[in-house]
């Protein structure tokens, strides 16, 4: 789960609901114009960053192995594969730009299709936050390792308890 959390998300979207509400941004064709331009360069500075990251990966080539559990397809048993972790980041970022791809198509359709203009607002913001707050781009382009917490509540520092069981039995003796 991301850093922000389930709530968090929530509440990014709705203010993103009720900025798009308050701009009235299907008003005019201007403003719908301009719309499409930020969509546009959202889009491409997304699909430049995880193109980026595929370099990113491969200029690293860890070698180490991973062992993990892929998602089934409908009627197929689980199995667990080992990679390296070159090829495990690689899988995920693949993943990461055809969900990006089909998104846009999505979107794209929404709007030109259906004159529906609030998701392309959205879709300005929400493919780079949900990019930032992925675990590839963490680790690849912030060098920070972020740890899955349950219910997305951040977890203590588990070298900061060890120092604090360390300084508290050194009280003790």
């Amino acid at each position: 789960m991301s850093a922000m959390g389930a709530i968090g998300n929530i509440a990014f979207v709705m203010g993103l609901v009720q900025v798009s509400q308050r701009l009235g941004l299907d008003e005019t064709p201007e403003r719908i114009m301009y719309l499409r331009i930020a969509f546009g360069v959202a889009q491409a500075v997304v699909l430049l960053l995880l193109f980026g990251l595929k370099s990113k990966i491969n200029a690293k080539n860890e070698k180490s192995p991973v062992t993990y559990t892929p998602s089934p397809s409908p009627g197929q048993a689980t199995e667990t594969k080992t990679v390296t972790t070159r090829d495990y980041d690689l899988i995920q970022q693949s993943a990461s730009v055809k969900q990006h791809l089909i998104s846009l198509a999505l979107i794209t359709v929404l709007h030109l299709y259906f004159g529906m203009v609030q998701p392309l607002f959205l879709q300005i913001f929400m493919p780079i936050k949900t990019l930032v707050t992925s675990p590839l781009f963490q680790i690849h382009y912030l060098a920070a390792f972020p740890t899955p917490s349950p219910f997305g509540v951040p977890q203590a520092d588990p070298a900061a308890d060890k120092q604090d069981v360390k300084k508290e039995t050194k009280k003790t003796k």
